[in-house]
């Protein structure tokens, strides 16, 4: 039975749990509909909390999808949410458009306080996906193709279900859809593949190549899997420091095999960027395995790689990065989660930080020095912080008086024993 497969398969994967609350990315095409329909059903039984939203991309008339999700949501007691999006037409449109409306589903997500978004991708879309990132040179990670959970957040549960199981299904139960006539449109690379190159591999090379696609994802999705494990063992091992910036041990990861280097350098892409590409994984490990002494590589979003001889740095800033106001007490994140938490507390060592003393000041700034600062720079190089690094490294101020650098101890004030003090912390959000 389906929908105790799709239990079934939810439970395996840990997609949702109790009580959580799920937003359903219903289009009204065939796929989505079943998967709402499937969450209906699960609803009481799993005490979840649904919600169905819609998405415009504004490239034609759409009034029957959306009234028909609408109708759906009401039908089955659901907030509806409607979202319009943009993408720029141009090169990578479908590109463009995929990231509009993921952009547009956190967003709503995090306003209303959804746990999880689920979208309704079958296992028809999980061959289309690996045969597409095939023929564009994807790696292992790709080529596992779209995975039951990611992040925790984006779910799906349909990866189970061919398109034929779908539409039984739909029949079975009498529910209606609506089937989006871009899918037949061949100027998109999917369709494309859906429509031409998928029936002549079934036709000329093997009648279950869809099938056999999906296997060969299930199987590289595994590999994928042990060597991000392995890869976060060896991160581990080879990071010297997480604060301010996160430093590795050159020598060390350049004696690492090629597949693990890359693997390091995604991972960190990953979490501090929403979007890159393998291009910027080429050219860091490049950079480290040169024989440049030092350097600094931009990427995008601000993040930049420096390396030293013996070290590379992660700055999740761009040289003379603008500074930023903390509150104290208060926290300030630079960029890409890197935070600076103020907060009163006993003492530096117990709260795994730093003091200012008992009396600070009402705020302060943080930023990289300034021009000028000879006397910050003379610090710095005495406190061994190498010259690649000091235009990015955060300085704490208020005013022109300078309140801490880190690891400039003689900043640091006493601590009375006997009052409380102003603990300043790094953490790095997600």
């Amino acid at each position: 039975m389906l929908f105790r497969r799709f239990l079934d398969f939810s439970s395996d994967n840990a997609l949702f749990g109790p009580g959580e609350a799920v937003l359903l990315a219903v289009s009204g095409g065939p796929d989505s509909v079943c998967m709402a329909h499937l969450f209906n059903r699960a609803a009481t039984a799993r005490d979840l909390r649904l919600g169905f939203v819609w998405i415009d991309h504004g490239w034609r008339d759409a009034r029957e999808e959306k009234t028909l999700v609408r109708r759906l949501a009401g039908q089955w007691g659901r907030p509806f949410h409607a979202v319009k999006v943009e993408a720029a037409r141009g090169d990578s449109w479908e590109a463009r458009a995929r990231r509009a409306r993921l952009d547009a589903l956190l967003a709503l997500a995090k306003r209303r306080r959804y746990h999880r978004v689920a979208l309704g991708h079958t296992r028809d879309d999980q061959a289309e996906t690996v045969l597409m990132r095939l023929t564009r040179g994807a790696g292992p990670r790709g080529l596992g193709g779209i995975r039951p959970s990611r992040a925790g957040f984006w779910i799906h549960p349909l990866l189970p279900f061919t398109r034929a199981e779908v539409l039984a299904y739909l029949n079975r139960h009498g529910l209606p859809w609506v089937e989006d006539p871009t899918n037949a449109d061949p100027k998109f690379l999917r369709n494309r593949l859906r429509m031409k190159v998928l029936p002549f591999l079934e036709r000329e090379v093997n009648p279950a190549v869809k099938e056999a696609l999906v296997r060969a994802a299930e199987a590289l999705a595994l590999d994928d899997d042990l060597l991000t494990m392995e890869a976060r063992k060896i991160r581990a091992a080879i990071t010297t420091a997480r604060f301010p910036f996160e430093a590795w041990d050159r020598t060390a990861f350049i004696a690492l095999h090629t597949a693990i280097e890359r693997r390091l350098v995604a991972g960190v892409l990953e979490e501090r960027l929403p979007r890159w590409d393998s291009r910027q994984v080429e050219r860091v490990c490049a950079w480290a395995e040169s024989a440049r002494k030092t350097a600094a590589l931009a990427l995008s979003g601000g993040l930049t790689c420096l390396l030293t001889c013996d070290t590379i740095y992660w700055s999740p800033c761009p040289k003379g990065w603008p500074g930023r106001e903390l509150p104290l007490p208060g926290r300030v994140c630079i960029a890409h989660g890197l935070t600076l938490e103020a907060r009163w507390g006993r003492t530096a060592r117990e709260e795994g930080g730093f003091s200012l003393g008992p009396e600070p000041p009402r705020r302060a700034r943080l930023g990289p020095p300034g021009p000028g600062e000879e006397l910050l720079k003379r610090r710095l190089k005495a406190l061994k912080v190498p010259g690649v690094l000091r235009p990015y490294w955060p300085v704490l101020r208020a005013g022109r008086r300078v309140l801490w650098v880190p690891g400039w101890d003689e900043a640091v004030a006493p601590e009375p024993s006997t009052r409380p003090n102003m603990i300043v912390r790094w953490s790095h959000d997600a």
